[in-house]
């Protein structure tokens, strides 16, 4: 959790963005060209759209996709270096078909819908399967007799 903000720094952070804009990175002064609040109408970043977005895809891109993953497992109750761990231990590979992924997307975040526990990271094709069949394992088994298995 973050710490709380002292007035002083409200105050200035009030100030700062009440101000004319003025991009710290590429000096833009129009104000249509910087994002705002949507209730208050007030600027929400001190940079420019363009130069944000270019800071939000360096910063993006600097990380390891498994860097980029870890980040996303706090959704699912995971801090970052259990998501490393994890990833380690099934070494980078589905829990289900015990594959390389063959996407961009890497490996999901499999977890139970009702429990939220997780379970283990699937492939997407994996992930998909599981997916259209409802998390039922009833029907998981028809599938396989209707396969011959």
């Amino acid at each position: 959790m973050g710490r709380a903000w002292t007035d002083e720094q409200r105050k200035v952070r009030s100030i700062q963005f009440s101000t004319p804009p003025h991009c710290p990175s590429c000096g833009e002064t129009e104000p249509t060209n910087f994002y705002t609040h949507k209730k208050t109408g007030r600027r929400s970043n001190a940079y420019c759209a363009n130069c944000h977005k270019e800071n939000c895809k360096k910063r993006y891109q600097a990380k390891s996709m498994i860097q980029r993953r870890a980040s996303k497992a706090t959704m699912y109750g995971l801090s970052p270096q259990q998501y490393i761990d994890m990833y380690k231990k099934q070494n980078g590979l589905c829990a289900i078909c015990n594959e390389v992924p063959s996407t961009k997307r890497g490996l999901h975040i499999d977890h139970c819908h009702e429990t939220q526990k997780v379970r283990g990271l699937l492939c997407h094709g994996c992930n998909i399967a599981i997916g259209n069949l409802k998390h039922d394992t009833n029907l998981m088994k028809s599938a396989i007799k209707y396969l011959g298995g």
